[in-house]
């Protein structure tokens, strides 16, 4: 019995994170809640506009949730994997102009800037979703920091937000299981001396 109940909860403590959730509307992908990256969950949403507006200033690099080329990667490549996705909610891959921001038909490119090139000219990391969907890597663009996605069909920017360390609610169910095992198993005990007949 005890076996049993100590491989349930390790069973509960292995229950894996939860997939990105996509934030759509109208049939739009405008986003999507809880995309990991690099172990980290984050929020994503895709924007119109020029990375002045969207980016407090776009003018230093704490304007940016993603600050050098190895994290903005990992997080163009979370795009690509866990929000440009086919599934119930929409064909996302399949049709990028279901995306909001891109319209066109064959390819959205979605931009996280990631560093200040110079004044007035940014470095942003793309993530591209192509149809039909091909396997393609993600690629550095320079874009001044006044110019904006409204007018091109096929860009639109991500703007992430980090989510707060927090313990994960998978865990919880697992943690009242063992303490209310350590609390039975001690009254158990407690119970199995006051009845022993004493020697």
């Amino acid at each position: 019995m005890q076996k049993w109940v100590f491989s349930g909860v390790l069973l509960l403590l292995a229950v894996p994170a939860s997939a990105a959730d996509l934030f759509v509307i109208g049939g739009a992908l405008m986003g999507a809640n809880r995309v990991e990256v690099s172990g980290e969950l984050y929020n994503v949403r895709f924007v119109d506009g020029t990375c002045s507006d969207l980016f407090d200033g776009c003018d230093e690099p704490s304007d940016f949730t993603f600050t050098t080329l190895a994290t903005v990667t990992a997080a163009s490549v979370a795009l690509q994997n866990q929000v440009f996705v086919d599934g119930a909610a929409g064909a996302f891959n399949t049709d990028p102009e279901l995306t909001n921001g891109c319209s066109d038909t064959q390819y959205c490119l979605a931009l996280t800037p990631f560093e200040i090139l110079s004044p007035g000219l940014i470095n942003t990391y793309e993530a591209p979703n192509w149809s039909p969907p091909i396997s393609s890597p993600s690629y550095e663009l320079s874009k001044n920091d006044d110019q904006t996605t409204d007018s091109n069909e096929a860009q639109v920017f991500a703007r992430w937000t980090r989510l707060p360390v927090a313990v994960p609610m998978s865990s919880t169910p697992a943690m009242l299981l063992i303490l209310t095992l350590m609390v039975g198993t001690g009254f158990a005990r407690m119970r199995s001396d006051i009845n022993r007949p004493a020697h």
